[in-house]
């Protein structure tokens, strides 16, 4: 098997046509009987292949001539333009390993007049089948050609070749026409020498066509490239002297141990084509896994554009169907439901149409364009990386067709305009036949003329090559820096298994290897929508698959390796831990990378191949040759003759075949020292004073960066405040989100904690010593994984005040204890209640503190079930305690324990400096001056531990109910179902998914029992892991026959701070809340302050809208919070509202919207009847919208009382700006006049302008709406104002 490590090439074949057979359809390419035989596809053949078989890759007859001939066997004449052309493609065998083709096609005169005798004879048959069937159409079809006895005007075209031009290329006529058919030479290889494939196939058929006065031997020719020439050590680079005319072979291949792996396609031409933003686009899609389709009319094209395209996705490798060029049996393949990367040629013109139907990426290739599938996130940084290609581009003189619009890229009818070659002295002397013919007559009577010396650079003549090389490596480099910068610190995520090898392969597609959640929350969430979907791919996967068989000693990937080579050398030089920057790093290993490259090729050795089968063996050809020959198999098939190999440089070479250049071969070269960097001295070299220097400077570097840290947190959550204070000039502090900077504040402690360590006990150090930790201060081991809810373990053991934490057995429960929990399914939450009897009442709800202490968070983050590593414990731990603002007292208290601390740490490490300790304690505590959601916002999936506190007012007759009580409640990041309140108890507890920051809670019940009425003064919620409690004022009744008769109130949260006693927010709540109880209740509130309240709510929100989307606060407390716009605008048009009456009961503003829709739904039918229209059809409009709207709170919910109902109108009003517009409607209805005074702002003209221009500053803005608040009534529904396209005719049966 060492040949297989070692040849160029392991097969030369030629196909094309057989005369030996005869024409066969090629039933391959489907089904083309309705085209001209000149247009069909017929059965190409291996006509012959060199050597007959080799045991690494079978020979394939049937894929080779299928890639060879993609089309088959399509005949031609003198009248259609054939040039050669050149396509390079890609087999996959079954075991998912490829082997790489190179075909060059040319066409031959077919002079075998059976050949040509057949095909006319199909083509007689095919005008007779065409001519028959149009006479055989019915009637109707021929009404256009009813004076036409001739044949269609479509076959017309195809016979008669002076009605249009270049109509009859197609027809065949046997006595004036030459027919040509397509033959291929290629070579099969294991290596994608792309170049040197090439320049060998178009110089060997070239030298085989030539016009030659000598006798010709093609076995000469062939003979070295399939027995000679070999493939360069890993680093190295080797130059092949073919005989006679063939060129120089310049063989390259880079070291795997500090280069990316070898692609000898220029990424030059697909960015000259697409243009460097659809690249970039492409590659895009190819990470995400899209099914991406390549579309061209060149076939070098599309292996060009699909091996530069996964090229670039180094260190991750394309997983899925890889078919660069399909051919026409394997179109099929095009409907697979499976990511795939596949070419088309531009022939198939009916897989075209279909292309804007399906949902993938589609690449034109030859118009430079590219139509991406919906919802392509971007990738991250693309501008910047944009800028660097270009920039590189740039460079070398490659400019103008970068960013070319699409009318430039693609020239008048298109065709592309070829560049006229510059004039080179090398490339002239090298194709001159007389120069040739006078090296052939040299050599042949042994005279040195030297001409051979003419030709200076006859392997790269213009450098192109080198050039190609050299851009192919900067562009590369480029997007793997990006790669380097954007997972570095992946390998700390990655879940190492507890299990043998055997099991892991076994359960390898169950098992989750990678800490997804924890490095997902350090992302930017600008970046979080590609990498959230990166993470879920194959080729991730499998790159993160590679990494864990590695510490099974497995065989050692060469990506991964490279991969975590360059990331350890990132480390090495900025020195910044696990972080991962979010900012943009050009690229820094471009130069050095070139240098490796140059140094190769410049170093290359030449080899001259001399070695030929004996003369007389080889067939000889006397010039010209109007075919290409077959080679002799005999001939070629004996192996090696005597060769004699020599280096230029006079020193000997060993034969590539031999073992040891196997060895030599395999083995992986370490990368050449670089005398440019300074040489790192390591700590047995120093002295103990130099040691202690340099250890005192890198505790400084920690503390004060430290101190950068904090100071970029304060400064980014105090927004324009900071800039206030005078720190917006500095531009260091600004430009990065809170999410970032915290993950950097967490490397930065991860790195603290790791320094002078006495061992290692693994990837956290933060974590091992927390652990540690709790060792020493919870002796209790084996924690229920339902610890974050204390009250669900009360049935295992005794809660405990103190320390927060239950301990174990039945007896002894503690009077306080929460309640027995009763469980729901975890989708509905859990819930925790004392059964009582109906009678009973209920206790005082109690509000008890939480535990304040480091092991009762680290329980709380150790049942988090998507979080799996040390790192992503230690980060969540983190963020946790910064939340609760406890971060410094956390670490204080954890480093109090000074027997721990000196058993883990060395005498000089960074936790054991008191006053650099103290500092960094002092640094941490600034950051309790503002409130960060870390925790919250990041981990969505987390299951949360809620408490509910409901508090009625102590008036004994309404402090109780008989009913069936429900609360629901919703935050930013989701919505609970209803949740049941057991009777006899205003407490409890769930468990639900993390909602995030809580906003609004509807509490209601069924309305039955005796006594069903009950008045809620508040209700109190609490986040029972981050400490966060809010509270929801209500102060209204809940039952049918009271109040407004509302069953369910809609409550808007607000947020207490972390500093309240808990049991003081208890007692104060206990009394009514400020806000008035109802809108319709008369206030002693005059015009101006009205005015001025209702201004300073539509002013929050103004600047709420025009801040940037980081800094806004809660929408929801704004419209409807205490001040908010709906409250306000509820006293305002409550304002001079008549509501007592004197022997019924009150009215209500909902009564008054309801009177005034009846007015005007009479009125409308009114003029029906009497056939009166609309005259002001925009009016109309906004009365239908206004009558809707009514109708839909009506029936939205019947358990809403009047007061809310008129709330959530005016909360859909104002959501849809429509308030503003409503104001005249309603002024000129005859309720109105009734049911308000003069003075109000319905009725007064200034005060309803006024409103309605406060009003209209908010149209600008677009409010998305809490679905709670909206009762899911949308716009659509009822909004008439919006001019819709109107209905498509209904056809009548």
């Amino acid at each position: 098997m060492a040949d297989r490590y070692s040849k160029f090439v392991d097969y030369f074949v030629i196909c094309g046509l057989n005369p030996s057979c005869n024409l066969e359809p090629d039933e391959l390419a489907g089904d083309n009987f309705d085209r001209s035989p000149m247009e069909r596809s017929f059965k190409s053949r291996v006509l012959a292949h060199f050597p007959d078989s080799v045991p690494w890759n079978p020979f394939d007859r049937d894929a080779i001539s299928m890639m060879c001939l993609p089309h088959g066997m399509r005949f031609i004449t003198q009248k259609q333009k054939a040039d050669p052309y050149f396509h390079a493609f890609l087999i996959t065998r079954e075991d998912g390993s490829r082997y790489y083709g190179f075909s060059f096609t040319f066409f031959e005169e077919v002079i075998e007049a059976d050949i040509c005798n057949d095909l006319y004879a199909l083509q007689g048959i095919y005008l007779a089948e065409m001519s028959q069937g149009r006479s055989g159409m019915k009637a109707a079809a021929l009404d256009g050609a009813h004076n036409s006895r001739s044949l269609p005007r479509h076959f017309r075209l195809s016979v008669h070749q002076d009605e249009l031009s270049g109509s009859g290329k197609y027809y065949y006529d046997r006595e004036k026409d030459t027919l040509f058919a397509p033959k291929s030479i290629a070579l099969i290889c294991q290596t994608p020498f792309a170049r040197a494939a090439r320049e060998f196939l178009v110089a060997l058929q070239k030298s085989v066509m030539k016009d030659l006065n000598d006798h010709l031997c093609i076995e000469k020719l062939i003979f070295p490239i399939l027995h000679e020439v070999s493939i360069p050590h890993p680093g190295q680079s080797l130059t092949w002297k073919l005989p006679e005319s063939l060129p120089a072979l310049r063989l390259h291949y880079p070291d795997p141990a500090c280069e990316l792996p070898l692609l000898d396609f220029p990424i030059r031409e697909v960015i000259e084509l697409l243009g460097t933003e659809n690249f970039l686009q492409l590659f895009t899609c190819l990470l995400l896994e899209n099914q991406v389709l390549l579309y061209s009319k060149e076939l070098y094209r599309l292996m060009l554009v699909a091996e530069c395209a996964t090229a670039v996705l180094f260190p991750f490798m394309w997983q899925h169907v890889y078919v660069p060029i399909v051919p026409a049996s394997l179109l099929h393949f095009l409907d697979a439901p499976v990511p795939f990367l596949m070419g088309l040629h531009g022939t198939h013109k009916s897989q075209q149409q279909a292309f804007g139907e399906c949902n993938l990426c589609v690449v034109y290739v030859d118009k430079g364009r590219v139509d991406l599938p919906e919802e392509i996130p971007s990738f991250p940084h693309q501008k910047q990386l944009i800028h660097e290609i270009n920039s590189i581009l740039s460079q070398y003189g490659i400019q103008g067709s970068l960013d070319k619009n699409l009318n430039e890229r693609s020239p008048a009818h298109g065709r592309h305009r070829r560049r006229k070659p510059s004039w080179n002295r090398d490339a002239v002397l090298q194709n001159s036949d007389t120069l040739q013919r006078v090296q052939a007559l040299a050599a042949k009577s042994g005279v040195k003329t030297g001409l051979e010396h003419l030709c200076l650079s006859d392997w790269d003549p213009d450098g192109s090559y080198v050039k190609d090389l050299k851009i192919n490596s900067a562009i590369r480099e480029v997007f793997f820096n990006q790669f380097i910068h954007m997972f570095s610190p992946y390998e700390h995520f990655v879940i190492q298994p507890n299990q043998d090898l055997d099991s892991w392969l076994s359960n390898r597609e169950s098992v989750q290897n990678f800490d997804k959640a924890t490095f997902l929350s350090d992302q930017p969430l600008q970046h979080f929508p590609f990498m959230s979907r990166f993470l879920e791919t194959q080729m991730f996967t499998s790159l993160i698959d590679s990494k864990i068989l590695k510490s099974y000693d497995q065989q050692d990937d060469l990506n991964v390796a490279l991969f975590d080579a360059r990331i350890r050398a990132l480390r090495d030089t900025q020195e910044d831990g696990l972080t991962h920057r979010t900012s943009y790093e050009n690229c820094t290993t471009v130069e050095e990378t070139e240098e490796l490259l140059m140094r190769r090729i410049q170093s290359s050795e030449e080899i001259l191949c001399l070695a030929a089968p004996p003369l007389e063996e080889c067939k000889s050809f006397q010039g010209p040759c109007t075919f290409f020959p077959l080679p002799d198999p005999e001939v070629l098939s004996r192996g090696a003759f005597s060769i004699t190999i020599r280096k230029e440089k006079g020193v000997k070479r060993k034969e590539e075949g031999s073992g040891e250049g196997v060895k030599r071969r395999e083995k992986r070269r370490a990368p050449p020292p670089d005398s440019s960097r300074p040489r790192s001295m390591s700590i047995k070299d120093m002295s103990p004073a130099v040691l202690a220097q340099n250890n005192w400077k890198f505790v400084e570097q920690l503390l004060k960066e430290c101190k950068s840290r904090t100071k970029r947190l304060l400064v980014e959550k105090l927004g324009m405040e900071a800039v206030e204070l005078g720190h917006g000039a500095d531009q260091s502090l600004i430009g990065m989100e809170e999410n970032t900077l915290i993950a950097g504040l967490c490397d930065l402690v991860e790195r603290i904690w790791s320094h002078g360590r006495q061992n290692k006990q693994g990837k956290s150090a933060l974590w091992s010593h927390l652990l540690s930790f709790q060792e020493l201060a919870d002796p209790i081991q084996g924690v229920d994984p339902t610890y974050l809810t204390p009250e669900l373990t009360a049935e295992a053991g005794d809660y405990s005040g103190e320390t927060g934490t239950w301990g174990r057995g039945n007896t002894g429960r503690s009077p306080s204890a929460p309640p027995t929990p009763r469980s729901t399914s975890r989708a509905e939450g859990r819930i925790s209640f004392d059964r009582r009897s109906r009678g009973q009442s209920p206790e005082p709800s109690v509000l008890r503190k939480l535990p304040i202490s480091v092991t009762f968070d680290m329980r709380n983050v150790q049942s988090m079930e998507e979080i799996k590593t040390p790192i992503g414990y230690a980060r969540a731990w983190i963020r946790l305690a910064l939340e609760k603002k406890l971060l410094s007292r956390h670490f204080r208290e954890l480093l109090s324990n000074q027997d721990l601390l000196r058993g883990s740490y060395k005498r000089y490490a960074f936790l054991r400096c008191d006053d650099e300790r103290e500092q960094f304690l002092y640094h941490l505590l600034t950051l309790n001056a503002v409130d960060f959601f870390c925790f919250t916002n990041t981990f969505h999936n987390t299951v949360i531990p809620y408490q509910v506190i409901i508090i009625p007012t102590r008036k004994m007759s309404a402090s109780t109910t008989t009913a069936n009580v429900w609360v629901r409640i919703a935050g930013t990041l989701g919505e609970t179902k209803p949740i049941q309140v057991p009777r006899g108890s205003n407490q409890m507890f769930f468990q639900h998914k993390n909602l995030g920051i809580l906003s609004t809670l509807s509490i209601g019940h069924d309305d039955s029992g005796m006594s069903p009425n009950w008045m809620v003064e508040h209700v109190i919620v609490r986040n029972e892991v981050t400490g966060h409690t809010y509270k929801f004022p209500c102060g209204r009744w809940l039952g049918r026959n009271v109040d407004d008769g509302s069953i369910e109130r809609l409550l808007v949260g607000e947020l207490m701070p972390l500093a309240a006693n808990d049991a003081n927010i208890v007692e104060s709540c206990r009394g009514p809340p400020s806000r008035p109880r109802s809108p319709s209740v008369s206030r002693r509130s005059t015009v101006g302050q009205l005015q001025n309240m209702l201004s300073d709510a539509v002013n929050s929100l103004v600047k709420h809208f025009h801040k940037a989307e980081k800094e806004r606060g809660n929408l929801t407390i704004l419209l409807c919070g205490d001040g908010g716009l709906v409250p306000s605008l509820e006293q305002v048009l409550g304002f001079g509202f008549k509501s007592s009456r004197f022997f019924s009961r009150n009215l209500y503003l909902w009564d008054y919207l309801v009177r005034v829709q009846a007015f005007y739904i009479t009125n409308v039918k009114q003029n029906k009847a009497e056939g009166k229209r609309p005259t002001n059809p925009e009016h109309y409009r906004i009365i239908k919208s206004f009558c809707l709207l009514v109708d839909r709170i009506g029936k939205a919910s019947s358990t809403l009382g009047k007061d809310d109902r008129f709330q959530l109108f005016i909360v859909l009003s104002v959501r849809d700006h429509l308030l503003s517009c409503f104001l005249d409607p309603l002024a000129e209805a005859p309720p109105t006049s009734q049911m308000f005074e003069e003075y109000c702002f319905l009725r007064d003209p200034e005060l309803r302008e006024f409103l309605q221009k406060l009003l209209n500053t908010l149209h600008e803005f677009n409010m998305v709406v809490e679905g709670s608040l909206t009762k899911g009534i949308a716009s659509p529904s009822y909004n008439c104002t919006v001019m819709r396209p109107p209905p498509s005719p209904r056809r009548k049966p």
